[in-house]
């Protein structure tokens, strides 16, 4: 590749780089400024189908989504169209609020224009009647409000529909009521009242904000960090707590994070699940304490199985299964059905000792089997240790005699 095309190739990229990213650099903000739109930018051919190249790379993925509140994420648009969603969303839907308040009776602390200003950040109203009174059952010396007085705070869900005409038949399903209910309006003493009449309108947030759909709606960008060289050890969870959590997560080269949600602690020895195949640590290595939903019914384990008798050992849930394992073999297992042994099996081959091991100690003499604590041929008086004492006793007694009576004796027992 010639220098001069290398060179066009690093400005294509750089421009496209300016076109479709907000650069956040030391001295300030960069490439702010829209450019989808043609002729803006010079790697930008005039014929391109600007309206297409939007459908085929503009989607939508919704983040969260609740009753009152919605979060998501637009990908393959330009800042100017997410702010003209937000400036839609505000000030061009169009929705019904009160316009006009006509007051009867007003003796609260709040002015008859501040009220129906408050009143008019509600969504459809058309009556309220509402007083305050003292609690009889109050305590003597109480200071409480919400114990002292009854209906000392006007809240939204005082106001009452009145339905016009077939509006209570359209409406019998959903009556129509504020969005919330639980919105101050007024606080009031005993004594004072309040009695209205509100009429709704229809309009948009571009006229006044009580028309306003929504509270508030925002956006934001979403972050791109490119890391121009690694970053390890104590430095790497430094850059990642200057961070949202979840922006940038730490990668372990040595030991793996549970796989439990609520544990994620690093382990060194991690132990494999034999039914989810999932990472765990020694605490949620259990398929019963990580909720396995691959391990099969009952408890998700496996029965332990004798090595001695091999039968399988009932273990109860929470118990150890080698402190099992132990008592099973110490309260006396049966022994396999072909033995023809007549003590038990693997036991002790020593007089009336009926101690079992869960591995055979043969002795290098007789052949038998014997305890750790018989295991040697004096501690459990071994025939061919006998016969070596007799030998070695007569050998030094002939010592002392003619070295032809010990030469006889040597060839003898050779």
């Amino acid at each position: 590749m010639s220098k001069r095309n290398s060179k066009s190739k690093s400005n294509a990229e750089r421009l496209e780089q300016l076109r479709t990213r907000v650069m956040i650099e030391k001295e300030g903000v960069g490439s702010i400024s829209s450019s989808e739109f043609p002729y803006h930018s010079s790697n930008r051919h005039q014929d391109i189908d600007y309206i297409k190249e939007f459908i085929k790379k503009f989607r939508v993925k919704i983040i969260r989504k609740e009753q009152y509140d919605m979060e998501f994420d637009l990908i393959g648009v330009d800042t100017a169209i997410a702010n003209a969603l937000r400036r839609i969303m505000i000030a061009e839907v169009p929705t019904m609020a009160i316009e006009k308040v006509y007051i009867y009776n007003n003796t609260s602390i709040v002015q008859d224009e501040v009220l129906a200003h408050r009143l008019d950040m509600n969504t459809i109203v058309f009556k309220i009647e509402h007083e305050c009174t003292f609690n009889p059952k109050a305590r003597e010396g109480e200071t409480d409000p919400q114990k002292l007085y009854i209906g000392h705070n006007l809240l939204s869900d005082s106001l009452i529909w009145i339905p016009k005409g077939d509006q209570e038949e359209q409406y019998a399903s959903c009556p129509i009521r504020p969005v919330h209910n639980d919105i101050l309006i007024a606080q009031m003493r005993p004594g004072q009242k309040i009695k209205l009449e509100a009429h709704c309108e229809k309009g948009i947030g571009k006229d006044h904000a009580k028309w306003s759909p929504v509270a508030t709606a925002s956006y934001r960008l979403m972050p791109e960090i490119i890391l121009k060289k690694e970053i390890t050890g104590d430095l790497a969870d430094k850059f990642a707590a200057c961070f949202t959590k979840g922006v940038v997560e730490v990668e372990n080269r040595y030991g793996k994070h549970c796989a439990n949600p609520d544990c994620k602690q690093l382990d060194y020895l991690p132990i494999k699940c034999q039914y989810c195949k999932k990472d765990f640590c020694a605490e949620h290595s259990k398929p019963i304490e990580h909720n396995c939903n691959e391990a099969p019914s009952g408890d998700g384990e496996r029965v332990p199985i004798c090595p001695l008798c091999n039968t399988p050992v009932p273990v109860k849930r929470g118990e150890d299964p080698n402190v099992r394992m132990d008592q099973h073999i110490a309260n006396g297992c049966r022994p396999p059905a072909k033995t023809t042994s007549t003590k038990p099996f693997n036991a002790c081959s020593f007089g009336k000792c009926k101690e079992r091991v869960a591995v055979r100690l043969l002795c290098s003499g007789c052949g038998k089997n014997y305890c750790i604590k018989h295991r040697l041929g004096p501690d459990h008086m071994c025939d061919k240790v006998k016969i070596d004492n007799k030998v070695n006793n007569f050998s030094s007694i002939i010592t002392s005699r003619s070295s032809p009576i010990k030469a006889w004796v040597g060839k003898m027992f050779k």
